[in-house]
């Protein structure tokens, strides 16, 4: 039974009025006008007869009416009779089941096990209204403060790599963030950003960090209000904040000082306008959809591959619905969208290109995928698959019939296709490019701009769910998956990582910061240090250039800088970091020893300190000591080189 009430108390009063028989209008009969006594023309003597006509209909019918209200009594009473036994039922099925609230005092109302739908205006049942609006907002709450406590805990971590590039950066003047950002492969963007924070604040790792965190607790808030904005359901909300907070990947980029946590907010932005225009194509979302992409791309130019995966939706879209339904977003002006977006973006083209030309450096770190892989970079197994077959086997198991909302579904579908495709064809041509080798992007932080689409519709798949024992099936296997799932794919649970890696996020790995501060207590002054930082611009022939010298050694000349003059700071290549150019054989000369910090995992290590007795041979004889490794995988292994001899190889590795 659907019970829908309209308006507030004056709206009840007079709904209930029309069922009672009465209602609290005035009576406003109309009088017969008054017969004219003037002749009438023999032209208007058809329009007589119809009047006549109308008012015989008029006087039988007023004949009938004492007929009618004798009648009226018993169909009072029916009426009676009937709404007592409605609100008798309504308020006994009030008092005993479950409420979801919706938007604008609306509430969405499971009768007898069955989906249901009562639109209350608001004040119509203001305790129920009050109570439920209060622990929506709680358990809302509690959620968003449980994502700033797991993303504020242990802020102030040594940085790693990359972050150590992003303090290399906005170390400097306004006039080098662009060169310096450029360098790495990175659009200035958001490093101008950073560079102001660092300006008002000092340069820190929780300066350094700020803007991805209170980007991070944006996307929690800014992806539940979507979500309450489409679906109207409180346990969807929750759902999706609470899927945020405790997801590992989206803690990992929310402590990294790169641009991708403010990314991942701005694609969420962009992807609320698409789903806005293609329901509306209204100005100002249309405005938003512009803005937001072109920030994107300004942001990072990895955002590009979003926008063709949109594009490719949209286009799917518009083919499958012609002559079916009308089509709100019209292609016309999806081009004079695009035509702005690619206008406004022109001037990102000449570094685009350069660092296209550079595509095959990520071959190193960015191996070609396998089939496998497509499932396994995502959870989408415990977002996604181990739920719905626990939920489908609790149905089969129970044989009830999956009741369905009338007004609601389909558009739920649409909003759960429309996230779920757009991220899955991201994913698709990722994989695609990737494994024929064009562009090396199958990487999560690339694929993290639409990563929150996947949670939205895992939330509103399971609070869409019915009956209720198959829903709390569906959510429980979902808390049970991120918590303790055996795969790979459950990095992204928190427990599991703290388990493994002693850490939230898993930046713990690279302690730059107390390798430094091993060196600077240790170290001669005179004595060289030889840096292998791992970015993968550091090679032979970049080197050789003067401008690369202070990227290739940025770990440690800025925010953990050994002491105020560089130049005892010389940048190993990555790929073969035992190889010293002719300039470090002379510094080690002269100093009789040198330090090398090392940016690798123990195999690279263990090769390093074999290789460098080698080359170091010709030279004299050297022991090269691996005194510590902070932390592990990769880790920062760091050696000490010692001059024992003039003459003779000594291939004596020393470990204390």
């Amino acid at each position: 039974m659907t019970v829908t009430h309209v308006g507030a108390t004056n709206a009840y009063s007079e709904n209930w009025g029309a069922v009672f028989g009465k209602s609290n209008k005035k009576s406003t009969k109309k009088t017969a006008p008054k017969k004219k006594t003037a002749k009438t023309s023999p032209k208007k003597k058809a329009a007589v007869k119809k009047t006549s006509k109308k008012k015989a209909v008029k006087k039988s019918a007023k004949k009938k009416t004492p007929a009618a209200a004798k009648k009226k009594p018993a169909v009072r009473k029916k009426a009676v009779s009937l709404a007592a036994t409605l609100l008798g039922r309504f308020k006994q099925q009030i008092d005993s089941l479950e409420l979801i609230p919706s938007s604008g005092g609306r509430f969405e109302l499971l009768l007898d096990g069955h989906l249901e739908y009562s639109k209350l205006q608001t004040g119509a049942f203001p305790d129920e209204a009050d109570m439920l609006s209060l622990v929506d907002r709680k358990f809302r709450s509690l959620f968003v403060l449980l994502g700033v406590t797991l993303r504020i805990h242990d802020l102030g971590h040594s940085l790693w790599l990359d972050e150590l590039h992003t303090a290399w950066v906005v170390d400097g003047p306004l006039s080098e963030v662009a060169p310096r950002a450029r360098i790495g492969n990175h659009s200035p963007a958001f490093f101008y950003v950073e560079w102001g924070i660092m300006r008002a604040f000092g340069l820190s790792e929780l300066a350094l960090r700020s803007l991805s965190v209170a980007a991070s607790t944006a996307v929690m808030i800014v992806a539940a209000w979507a979500v309450w904005r489409w679906t109207a359901s409180s346990l969807a909300t929750i759902a999706t904040s609470g899927l945020l907070a405790v997801d590992r990947l989206f803690i990992f980029y929310a402590q990294d000082a790169r641009p991708y946590a403010l990314l991942e907010l701005v694609a969420l932005l962009q992807l609320i306008s698409l789903r806005e225009v293609l329901q509306k194509a209204q100005r100002g979302w249309r405005v938003a959809l512009v803005a937001t992409s072109v920030a994107m791309l300004y942001l990072h130019y990895a955002s590009a591959l979003l926008l063709l995966a949109e594009a490719v939706f949209v286009g799917v879209s518009w083919y499958v619905s012609r002559g079916r339904r009308p089509v709100n977003y019209h292609p016309r002006t999806a081009m004079i969208d695009v035509a702005c977006v690619i206008g406004l973006a022109i001037p990102l083209v000449p570094h685009v290109l350069q660092v296209a030309s550079q595509r095959g450096n990520w071959a190193e770190f960015v191996p070609r995928p396998a089939l496998i892989d497509f499932v396994t970079l995502f959870p989408l197994d415990v977002w996604l698959l181990y739920p719905a077959l626990v939920a489908g086997l609790v149905h089969w198991w129970k044989h009830e019939p999956l009741p369905r909302s009338p007004s609601n579904l389909s558009q739920h579908r649409s909003l759960i296709v429309f996230l779920l495709g757009v991220f899955l064809i991201l994913l698709v041509m990722a994989w695609g490019l990737t494994r024929i080798d064009l562009a090396r992007v199958f990487l999560k932080r690339y694929l993290m701009i639409a990563a929150v689409a996947p949670i939205m519709a895992t939330a509103i798949i399971g609070a869409l769910l019915r009956p209720p024992r198959v829903q709390v099936a569906y959510f429980v296997t979902l808390v049970v998956g991120l918590a303790v799932s055996p795969l790979q794919t459950s990095a992204h649970s928190v427990l599991r990582n703290v388990y493994l890696n002693h850490s939230i996020s898993g930046h713990a790995r690279e302690d730059w910061r107390a390798a430094a501060e091993y060196v600077r207590k240790n170290r001669n002054h005179a004595a060289p240090v030889f840096v292998r930082s791992g970015f993968i611009e550091c090679t032979e022939e970049n080197l050789a250039e003067t401008k690369w010298i202070p990227y290739g050694t940025a770990p440690l000349n800025n925010l953990y800088a050994l002491a105020d003059d560089e130049s005892h700071l010389i940048p190993l290549t990555t790929p073969r970091p035992w190889d010293l150019i002719p300039q470090a054989r002379q510094l080690l000369m002269s100093a009789g020893e040198g330090w090398i910090v090392l940016r690798g995992n123990t195999a690279l290590a263990d090769k390093t300190a074999a290789e460098l007795e080698n080359s170091l041979s010709p030279i004299g004889t050297w022991r090269v000591a691996r005194l510590q490794t902070f932390s592990g995988r990769p880790g920062v292994t760091v050696f000490h080189l010692e001059q024992v001899g003039i003459t003779g190889p000594d291939t004596t590795t020393f470990e204390p």
